[in-house]
């Protein structure tokens, strides 16, 4: 009997040291994990620490300093929109003048059509004259 509680007590003492053991796995997988829970909320912590920076910084903009933002932004605005504006100007009087030019070839044509002509009939003036003067 004494044997067999001998027997028994090693079983619970090698349980009690695998349980000290598994305990002892746990506790290091505990504090690692405890590590990069801190490792990660200080991170955290820091990155909330720069988004309340940046709000901070956006939040103490004077009133002055956003509204002379935004007159900065509406001259913006508007030099672009006058620079469309005289980029359209322009464009109508390129086509005018293109237009213009056109007209211009197409008369130099019609008078070029209307001399020759004309010196085809002075021509034929002329050539009449000398057989009726003949």
């Amino acid at each position: 009997m004494a044997e067999s509680m001998d027997r028994e007590l090693g079983q619970i003492q090698q349980k009690l040291e695998n349980t000290s053991d598994n305990l002892g796995k746990v506790s290091s997988d505990l504090g690692r994990l405890f590590t990069t829970i801190d490792k990660e909320s200080k991170n955290t912590l820091k990155e909330i620490a720069r988004l309340e920076e940046k709000i901070n910084i956006h939040g103490t903009t004077s009133h002055a300093e956003k509204q002379s933002i935004r007159d900065d932004i509406i001259y913006l605005k508007n030099k672009a929109e006058q620079n469309r504006k005289d980029i359209d100007a322009e464009k109508d009087k390129r086509v005018v003048f293109e237009t213009d030019v056109k007209a211009g070839v197409r008369f130099a044509k019609i008078i070029s059509t209307v001399l020759g002509a004309a010196a085809s009939l002075i021509s034929a003036i002329a050539a009449l004259m000398v057989h009726f003067k003949g």
